[in-house]
């Protein structure tokens, strides 16, 4: 099966608990299509054998306005998503 990393809160965020309710819920839908949901927090480094990455939610964007408008962390990038393939 492929390895869908599913970014969850940093440790110790209110939204911790309902993230992995949330992801519970998806495990079966996914695994039916042959793809294994890894939950990682999203502040951790990257596993070695996924093939993509989903955000589980966007969690406190509205309390944190400017740590959203932050550069990522060092030794990140951010993300250009795209519909298009490159």
């Amino acid at each position: 099966m492929a390895v869908i990393e599913v970014l969850m809160p940093a440790a110790g965020s209110s939204y911790g608990e309902m993230a992995v309710e949330g992801v519970e819920a998806y495990r079966a839908a996914f695994a039916a299509q042959g793809l294994t949901l890894a939950p990682r927090r999203w502040d951790a480094p990257a596993g070695g054998d996924a093939k993509a990455a989903l955000a589980m939610f966007a969690w406190g964007y509205h309390a944190d306005p400017a740590g959203w408008a932050a550069p990522p962390p060092a030794g990140r990038r951010r993300c250009r998503c795209s519909t298009r393939p490159r």
